[in-house]
């Protein structure tokens, strides 16, 4: 099965740490593109593979501080910037389209 899902209670990880899961997922497995949350406000926005993060991603602390990176089965191999924080005014979502140029 292939699809999309939100998935509050969460398969891929503990299910303790979990807030949200959104994304692509196939055979029951995140893969494909989504947004991975956990409980003390990090997440993980990127590339998934058989339920694992896997390729170019964008984990966010809980502090706010974004960071790119490189992931192989669920490991991050090596970060590709360095950090920076968003505005409290704009989403992640306005820095990927390009609007702070």
């Amino acid at each position: 099965a292939h699809g999309k899902t939100t998935n509050l209670m969460g398969r891929a990880f503990n299910k303790r740490q979990m807030v949200q899961d959104d994304g692509d997922f196939k055979d029951g497995l995140k893969h494909g593109h989504g947004l991975y949350t956990w409980r003390n406000g990090k997440q993980y926005d990127g590339l998934w593979e058989d339920g694992k993060q896997h390729g170019e991603g964008t984990f966010t602390t809980s502090a706010g501080e974004l960071r790119k990176g490189l992931w192989v089965d669920g490991v991050r191999t090596k970060w590709i910037d360095k950090a920076y924080v968003i505005s409290p005014m704009h989403s992640v979502k306005d820095e990927k389209k390009g609007i702070f140029g």
